[in-house]
């Protein structure tokens, strides 16, 4: 009888360790989420690459602003076919001008000491109605577009000053404009409840 009882709780404690062992397992598989590889190589691109064409830009006495948006839109058509989240919002300019570039899925606010503008994200979603008439019946139709479409996305601050922050998703970005001419992005994806950020330029 004390044989089988033994038994019966050195059985009940192998079920148990076994239950337990699955929970730790569970806990650090949870906790322990991979690095998204993909998004910073790209990032690291990104940043090479921009300030090469900024000096070639410069150098050849070309439209600087022109060549870094044309260049930032064909990075992101090849970055999105590897990590469709990317997303990268950047300044470029100084204190008397500065072009602001959202090419992100949400508004962003840019903050001076003039005041504060929004900016929409070239990636947002515009939902809108039209509606049609075909002798004499109404139809209606919603048509979803991107921001992009309508260049809200890009804006010129004249005389933004030396401090200038970005509020993208309640986050403050925050940095001062020296020199002739600065280039300063941040490069961000959220996938799966976390937030990864890179950033190019000084950028505090």
């Amino acid at each position: 009888m004390q044989t089988r009882k033994a038994q019966f709780y050195i059985i009940l404690a192998v079920i148990i360790i076994v239950i337990l062992a699955g929970l730790v397992t569970t806990v650090n598989y949870v906790s322990k989420k991979e690095r998204p590889v993909k998004f910073y190589d790209l990032t690291e691109n990104f940043e090479n690459e921009v300030f090469e064409v900024i000096d070639y830009g410069v150098y050849s006495k070309e439209n600087v602003e022109e060549q870094i948006e044309n260049f930032t839109e064909i990075f992101l058509e090849y970055a999105k076919e590897k990590t469709p989240e990317i997303e990268i919002v950047y300044i470029y300019g100084n204190e008397g001008e500065a072009i602001v570039a959202n090419y992100g899925y949400n508004e962003m606010g840019v903050i001076t000491k003039r005041g504060n503008i929004t900016v929409t994200g070239a990636d947002k979603t515009i939902e809108s109605g039209i509606t049609l008439q075909i002798a004499e019946k109404k139809f209606k139709r919603r048509v979803e577009q991107k921001a992009g479409r309508f260049r809200d996305f890009i804006e010129k601050i004249s005389n933004p000053e030396r401090d200038i922050c970005l509020n993208i998703s309640n986050t403050l970005h925050c940095f001062e404009l020296k020199g002739e001419q600065q280039f300063l992005a941040i490069l961000r994806l959220e996938k799966e409840g976390e937030i990864y950020i890179k950033k190019a330029g000084e950028i505090s």
